[in-house]
């Protein structure tokens, strides 16, 4: 790509989160490092994922350096509101990890909104 004149428009990095990615969530949770060291050899945008949904006040800080922006996947998916999830502080659905990768809308296109879930009185939450 570089050869023909295009640049890369961001990285997008995944932060080190868990020894066994089919650990329970919660469990198995590695702290050791970061992504931070990206900010030393990349001077363009940079989105970081990894637990930032349940962990927001993470996301702020991160965020304070404006080449940033948080990327959600797993709560995204979950969460077809996300964005007023958090906005709001209303609490997150759990996502159901045996679904992922199960090609089958199961798990992609049936969690309900925060509103939708009251109403039903689902509690996935």
């Amino acid at each position: 790509r570089a050869k023909e004149g295009k640049r890369l428009a961001y990285l997008h990095l995944v932060e080190p989160r868990v020894l066994d990615p089919f650990a329970p969530e919660g469990e198995d949770v590695y702290n050791e490092g970061t992504t931070d060291f990206a900010y030393s050899i990349w001077k363009g945008p940079i989105m970081r994922a990894g637990n930032y949904a349940i962990h927001p006040e993470v996301a702020m800080e991160v965020l304070k350096d404006d080449r940033t922006i948080v990327g959600y996947g797993r709560y995204f998916i979950a969460n077809p509101d996300l964005v007023d999830r958090l906005e709001k502080g209303l609490p997150l659905n759990k996502y159901d990890r045996s679904t992922f990768y199960a090609m089958s809308a199961e798990g992609y296109i049936d969690y309900p909104t925060y509103e939708e879930a009251i109403k039903m009185g689902w509690d996935k939450q």
